[in-house]
């Protein structure tokens, strides 16, 4: 018995005489690739799966063989991805996903690219059965592979059939029926140009072959009958005394422009002998209207300087008190020590939301101090603030900006709020400057054993730590003495290293201060 063989299993030979009785076929569908488990097996009839599988996918092509006409080879492509085991045993299914035949192989390894080294591999089983006709591959064609064989065999079938319609084609007499012939046309052609030719000469031969069209004698004569009347009626219009009534005549435009000339002038004399001759103007005097009036009536110039935010006027502070809307565009100071205005809401001035209303405070000779009102916003820089104090020779410019709302436009009071001057006032602190530069102080820890401690900075410096002062603030520690010498040393932006010495040694127990100054 040979060592290779394939042999319908017991469910294949049962679904394919099914098959054969009732006229119908069986499906095949798959074909599964196994390794044994390592050892070659011996194809039973009993076998419902194989003895490891590894691999299943559609059968690429299931042909009668041309040479056994009681034998099929079913055929199935392995791609370059598909792989990284041995072939031992193959089985074919139907389309119930039935093993229906089982063979072994000659032990073969597919590859993998992945492994250095990749093929696409054919896989055939030669099956025979007892009726080819009752078998039947039911494929995907848009997923299974065609080997170079098959390609070739389906090109060659094609061209073989495509040659014998051809030539079916040019050995009809009449292989386009749904064309006319040459003969033809040019017999419909030849008939066509007779009715024409026909059809011309009775056209040509008619007494009026155009019966809707005007003759040219009977068109010259409608043209002298019209031209005839229009030379009359142009007689009868020249000929009359007035023809054209309704357009005023030449003599009467005349006196209707003089007399209108006559009155302009009468008008522009009285005009200009008047006294005013504008009174609703500049010569008659107009009361100053209440301060943020938004009407349309006429204003003087008083209204329209303190409207456009000119100073009114120059005033002092004598007793603490509320800002009125007379103080509004004033610059207002304090004369005496400890007096305070309080800023009510604007609406309660009958300020107009956002109309740029102002007014200043100076600390000409005393400190005064602005206190918002129960409920009332001070914006100063980004924040707020309950009150400002103005000291001599400061300034400040508060705007109405909304309900309950003033906003500082400009001051020079109370820096310290600018950025530029931000602080931390303190044992260990730091003070800004507006020219970017930086003053840190603080009292560094005790030194420890080692004679030296680690500083940090309050707040790094942004660029560079330019210089480090260092004292002595006091000593610590039981029966240490002065220090002789403190250092500053590994200067860097964020801190620096203090060394404490009593002679040339390092001393402990030392609490140094520092003074730095960068930017």
């Amino acid at each position: 018995m040979s060592t290779y063989f394939a042999i319908l299993t017991q469910v294949g030979e049962a679904k394919l005489a099914n098959a054969i009785a009732l006229g119908q076929t069986l499906k095949l569908k798959k074909m599964g690739v196994g390794d044994g488990n390592g050892t070659l097996p011996v194809p039973d009839r009993g076998q419902r799966a194989l003895v490891r599988e590894v691999h299943r996918a559609d059968l690429n092509k299931l042909d009668k063989d041309p040479d056994n006409t009681s034998q099929i080879i079913a055929e199935q492509v392995l791609p370059e991805n598909v792989g990284g085991w041995w072939m031992r045993e193959l089985g074919i299914y139907d389309e119930a996903g039935d093993l229906c035949a089982v063979a072994n192989c000659p032990p073969s390894y597919k590859p993998l690219m992945a492994e250095g080294s990749g093929r696409m591999q054919v896989v055939r089983i030669v099956l025979i059965v007892a009726s080819t006709a009752a078998i039947e591959l039911k494929i995907d064609p848009s997923i299974v592979l065609a080997t170079r064989k098959y390609v070739d065999d389906q090109d060659i079938t094609v061209r073989a059939y495509s040659d014998a319609q051809l030539a079916k084609h040019l050995a009809a007499l009449d292989p386009h029926p749904l064309l006319a012939k040459v003969a033809y046309v040019d017999q419909q052609d030849t008939s066509a140009r007779a009715y024409g030719d026909q059809q011309l000469a009775k056209h040509q031969a008619a007494a009026d072959p155009h019966p809707l069209l005007a003759k040219v004698t009977y068109v010259d004569q409608q043209d002298t009958s019209t031209r005839t009347y229009g030379d009359q009626q142009l007689a009868k219009h020249q000929a009359a005394a007035d023809p054209h009534p309704l357009l005023a005549k030449v003599t009467y435009v005349d006196q209707q422009d003089t007399s209108t000339r006559t009155y302009g002038d009468q008008q522009l004399a009285k005009h200009a002998a008047a006294a005013d001759p504008h009174p609703q103007y500049s010569m008659k005097e107009v009361a100053t209207l209440p301060k943020f009036d938004a009407s349309s009536k006429l204003v003087n110039a008083d209204f329209v300087q303190r409207a456009q935010g000119n100073m009114v006027r120059y005033a002092d502070v004598t007793e603490s008190r509320s800002l009125t809307a007379e103080d509004m565009g004033c610059a207002l100071y304090f004369p005496t020590a400890g007096k305070a205005i309080t800023i009510p809401d604007p609406v309660s001035l009958g300020i107009p939301n956002n109309s740029g209303k102002c007014v200043k405070f100076f600390g000409l000779f005393n400190s005064g101090t602005i206190l918002a009102a129960p409920g009332v916003t001070i914006g100063f820089d980004v924040g707020s603030v309950p009150s400002i104090t103005i000291k001599p020779g400061q300034f400040l410019t508060l705007m109405a900006t909304g309900p309950k709302v003033w906003q500082v436009i400009e001051s020079t009071a109370e820096l310290w709020r600018n950025a530029d001057f931000a602080a931390m006032l303190s044992s260990s602190g730091y003070q800004k400057q507006p020219g970017g530069m930086i003053l840190q102080w603080g009292g560094g820890a005790q030194t420890p054993e080692s004679g030296y401690v680690d500083v940090i900075f309050p707040i790094p410096f942004p660029n560079a730590c330019f210089h480090v002062f260092t004292g002595y603030e006091g000593q610590g520690g039981s029966g240490s003495s002065l220090p002789s010498n403190i250092n500053a040393g590994m200067r860097t932006k964020t801190g620096f290293r203090l060394y404490t010495y009593n002679g040339n040694a390092l001393s402990a127990g030392i609490t140094p201060s520092y003074f730095a100054i960068g930017n």
